[in-house]
């Protein structure tokens, strides 16, 4: 978002993709008569597979729609103009935005300094001579919703009422992706202190430490608190 900041163009599609989970072409042809500003809800009904989905409207998209005037049929008329006659123009803007952020292929556009900083490669290699594969695009802000809405708990189908996705083996399959502490903490917290041998999760560390707080002890353990609030 740092790097989207100013690019008045293609900032309100990412934070659509970033909010909602909806593919490239749904964020760009997005029409007010699906927006629910009032209610805070989107109500679309999406291209590739034409399942209607239910997706609430958080804060930071909130903010980004209010400031639009709803005169027109698409929410974004320029960037559904730009995606029907030229959708490849969309997906250069955002590629730019991900190289600015750090996210691109090492020596992209020819660069070969040794000092440049690459965040993660947007492409990986395939088998057998294929293309390589785009393994960070506009689509990775679907993985990216998907599984920190898993990981935190939400129930699968209130996930997939928002994705549309009509079987769990898809969802687990290619679009469930924790890394791994987030993994290893979902089911610290929720597996029986029996085969977690004891150990608290940080939540219950947290209270724990604010419970026992002294005044000879209060510099440490604001020390660990702040430990466990970065690993959150």
């Amino acid at each position: 978002m740092d790097a989207a900041r100013e690019n008045d163009f293609i900032r309100p599609i990412l934070i659509t993709g970033m909010c909602t989970a909806m593919r490239r072409g749904d964020c760009c042809l997005l029409k007010w008569k699906d927006v629910d500003l009032v209610r805070r809800f989107i109500t679309v009904k999406t291209n590739k597979t034409g399942q209607t989905v239910s997706i609430p409207i958080f804060p930071m998209l909130y903010d980004e729609l209010a400031t639009r005037q709803s005169s027109e049929a698409y929410v974004f008329p320029e960037q559904a103009k730009m995606y029907v006659e030229n959708s490849d123009g969309i997906t250069w803007r955002v590629r730019k935005v991900f190289a600015e952020a750090g996210f691109k292929d090492a020596g992209e556009n020819g660069q070969t300094d040794e000092a440049e900083v690459v965040r993660g490669e947007i492409h990986a290699e395939r088998k057998e001579g294929l293309r390589r594969a785009s393994v960070r695009d506009f689509h990775s802000f679907r993985v990216t919703w998907l599984t920190l809405a898993l990981t935190a708990g939400v129930p699968l189908e209130l996930v997939q009422k928002v994705t549309g996705h009509r079987t769990t083996d898809i969802v687990f399959k290619h679009y469930f992706q924790p890394g791994r502490e987030e993994f290893r903490r979902a089911l610290q917290s929720a597996m029986p202190k029996l085969l977690t041998n004891g150990q608290k999760t940080p939540k219950e560390e947290m209270l724990a430490i604010l419970d026992r707080t002294k005044t000879k002890t209060w510099q440490k353990d604001v020390k660990r608190l702040r430990e466990l609030v970065t690993a959150l």
